[in-house]
């Protein structure tokens, strides 16, 4: 093929069935096409994003090969195979999966950890002519949103569709975000499992474990933050605001003492409200692992211990948020 008038055209004869051009495929997700407005008043990150408006997409999803019904899109990288233009009426060419189609059973997020090792083939559907232009046949999606967009053409998005088929079912109405396998059956007190993802199965770290706690550890911890008065502290500054955006102070007007500083954390970088309290000085650091002992955290402590084979461990921080 070459490059005429942004069209491909074949630069030989070829049959039915034959290959007309392999293409190497990045697989990418629905989102990452979108653009959203920038947030230009953030002082801790240039152009932090704003998630709740959508201003456009990006021209790369005109390339895009994808099923209103998935998350996923597929981009073809081979030359020349992005000129290929539409035609509903009279295709001379379509696509078709390679010869290795292992990865039609995985999970589409899975299929994103394979960008660039995937492959589709273009395939002549009948004889075409030396010269002739390819065609392929986009979908009745893309030409209906073709043909009643208005403006400039420009500014026209949409991926190309696929096949009936093309897409297995498995990559249909599924979840391209990485979620957490739910407990079969709750963990008891000592016992440790490997965190895993929902989609597959697999461990998401070697170092990544779950630990079974005392059934009235939070109970316990959250008495022990009452008592204290850091509960009221906290409904103080979530409700109250009495911190400014990524501000933080050092305070003791706890019952026992000690000294504690609370942190009101990227609230504007990342427009939440999450605040954090942390022991200060060395008093209130011990009073708080006095506190985690009395409520069994030495339980985990002496789990990893011995199913790691450490016979010390150090806390260097912890917080409540």
């Amino acid at each position: 093929s070459t490059d005429a008038g942004r069209r491909a055209f074949a630069k030989r004869s070829l049959g039915p069935g034959a290959v007309i051009a392999p293409a190497p495929l990045l697989a990418l997700k629905r989102e990452d096409l979108v653009i959203y407005e920038v947030d230009e008043e953030s002082s801790t990150y240039r152009n932090t994003l704003n998630f709740d408006n959508v201003v456009g997409q990006e021209f790369l999803l005109n390339y895009c090969y994808g099923h209103p019904d998935s998350q996923l899109l597929l981009v073809p990288y081979a030359p020349i195979v992005n000129l290929i233009q539409h035609s509903s009426d009279k295709p001379n060419a379509k696509i078709q999966w390679s010869v290795e189609q292992d990865f039609l059973d995985l999970h589409p997020i899975d299929v994103l950890d394979l960008s660039g090792k995937i492959r589709m083939d273009f395939v002549a559907l009948r004889d075409i002519e030396e010269g002739e232009e390819i065609l392929i046949d986009f979908g009745s999606t893309w030409e209906v949103a073709a043909r009643g967009f208005e403006g400039d053409v420009a500014n026209f998005r949409h991926e190309r569709g696929v096949p009936e088929g093309f897409f297995p079912d498995n990559w249909l109405h599924t979840s391209v975000k990485y979620e957490l396998a739910q407990l079969d059956t709750p963990l008891v007190p000592g016992e440790l499992r490997p965190m895993v993802w929902r989609h597959n199965g697999k461990s998401v770290a070697k170092s990544a474990w779950q630990i079974g706690l005392p059934s009235d550890f939070s109970t316990s911890m959250y008495d022990y933050a009452d008592e204290l008065g850091l509960v009221k502290l906290y409904e103080e500054l979530l409700y109250n605001e009495t911190l400014a955006s990524d501000d933080w102070y050092i305070f003791n007007a706890t019952t026992e003492g000690g000294e504690w500083f609370a942190q009101k954390y990227m609230a504007k970088a990342w427009k939440f409200n999450m605040h954090y309290i942390a022991a200060w000085n060395e008093r209130a650091r011990v009073n708080f692992l006095r506190a985690l002992h009395t409520a069994g955290f030495q339980v985990a402590l002496e789990t990893i211990g011995s199913n790691m084979g450490l016979q010390n461990l150090t806390c260097f921080h912890a917080s409540f948020m």
